[in-house]
């Protein structure tokens, strides 16, 4: 008898906690939350603005151009995750670059002297990838550095009597080699897509032009401000 009547009691009790106000209550059970992932082949576009200074020294004469412009172009590279809070990568890319300067050293009325103009036409580079992942993987904050190149086009027209000297006149184009670091953020937009904004300064060994059977020796190196959209496979 005892054990009807506790029998009756819990299931009374259990009835009166699911039923309250004239209202079944439902119980809900949420769904556990999705398990983070990260890394993975990825690739993107890139674009942005990049301020360049080449200290130029031809013989005696020493003086700075500073091209600054466009470059836009391609990046691809891989990420691994160390946990759910860091991840280490490897990234290359290459843009294609519209900067240029130029600067005169003319006497007369621009009949004596010499002219000079550099074009920087295109730079990549080949980087390591190191960051931290915030708020879920909705976003991450990387360091990167590694190596870089840049090609350059540096031409010098001299004038004599109005008149161009084709023996100390011409242009040469050289691929500088060098190193690049700088920092990034990427925020995740929806499914595999993402934005970041990445900052990049390189400096480049000093490469000798050889115009008009003259050395002019170049010192170049740039800052490299980019915005991209990026998908991860």
């Amino acid at each position: 008898m005892k054990k009807i009547i506790i029998s009756a009691i819990a299931v009374g009790f259990m009835a009166s906690s699911a039923f309250a106000g004239g209202k079944f209550i439902e119980r809900v059970h949420s769904d556990p939350k999705p398990v983070f992932s990260c890394g993975g082949a990825f690739a993107g576009l890139q674009a942005g603005l990049v301020s360049s200074k080449a200290k130029i020294t031809d013989g005696a004469r020493v003086f700075e151009l500073k091209p600054s412009g466009l470059a836009g172009g391609i990046f691809a590279g891989y990420d691994i995750c160390l946990n759910n809070s860091f991840f280490i990568g490897i990234e290359g890319d290459i843009n294609g670059v519209s900067a240029d300067d130029k600067k005169d050293f003319m006497l007369m009325a621009d009949y004596e002297g010499d002219k000079y103009k550099i074009k920087e036409k295109w730079n990549a580079s080949l980087r390591l990838r190191v960051g931290t992942i915030l708020n879920g993987g909705d976003t991450n904050l990387y360091l990167t550095g590694g190596a870089a190149w840049t090609n350059v086009e540096l031409s010098k027209t001299s004038m004599i009597s109005g008149m161009i000297v084709p023996a100390s006149s011409g242009k040469a184009k050289k691929t500088l080699t060098g190193w690049t670091a700088g920092a990034g953020a990427e925020f995740k937009l929806s499914g595999n897509w993402s934005a970041r904004l990445q900052y990049r300064y390189s400096k480049y060994s000093k490469k000798t032009f050889n115009i008009g059977g003259s050395p002019i020796n170049v010192n170049y190196n740039s800052h490299l401000v980019q915005v991209g959209v990026k998908y991860t496979f």
